[in-house]
């Protein structure tokens, strides 16, 4: 549970970050 959980956010944080960069 815990583990899956911080596998989502971190590809969520990867995936926002991703998105940021692309903006700029």
């Amino acid at each position: 549970g815990r583990a899956l959980y911080d596998t989502v956010e971190q590809a969520l944080v990867k995936c926002l970050d991703f998105e940021r960069s692309r903006a700029t």
